[in-house]
């Protein structure tokens, strides 16, 4: 994949001279660069961002314990507040993005869409017989077992 990305930036920067574009792709990096400063300073991005996990399973051993849906929120936080302890591996210049702590945090939402209090924080779980569910068959929204889907 990496191979790919690169070959792509190569392409991308031929394409740039061919077509006299390198100074003014420069600037538009620059503008939006600095774009991108100014709204991070004004830090209007406010978590937490509630959270529900639909948890389908067939048989007990599917229904998945609470601790790992949490661990998949603190994942999720790292990530995005540039606390994981990958972070230095990014591939930063062969993707031209900088990793940054994007100030954004998440949680397991209380409540669905309607305001009706979750029985577990974040999560449905959804019971069912099914072993199979057809995306292509129209089988998509079954799973649900809810008349107003989220």
């Amino acid at each position: 994949m990496l191979i790919f990305e690169i070959k792509i930036n190569e392409l991308f920067q031929i394409f740039l001279k061919k077509n006299g574009l390198e100074e003014e792709y420069r600037t538009f990096q620059q503008e939006l660069f600095q774009t991108a400063q100014n709204y991070a300073s004004a830090k209007a991005l406010r978590g937490p961002i509630p959270i529900i996990f639909h948890v389908v399973y067939n048989s007990p051993a599917e229904n998945i314990a609470y601790s790992v849906i949490q661990d998949y929120i603190d994942i999720l936080n790292e990530d995005f507040q540039l606390l994981n302890s990958d972070a230095v591996t990014a591939h930063t210049s062969a993707n031209g993005f900088t990793a940054a702590d994007v100030e954004l945090s998440f949680c397991l939402a209380l409540q669905d869409p309607a305001g009706n209090t979750l029985v577990e924080p974040g999560v449905e779980r959804v019971s069912t017989s099914e072993v199979w569910y057809d995306s292509n068959g129209g089988e998509e929204n079954k799973m649900k077992q809810k008349d107003n889907f989220y």
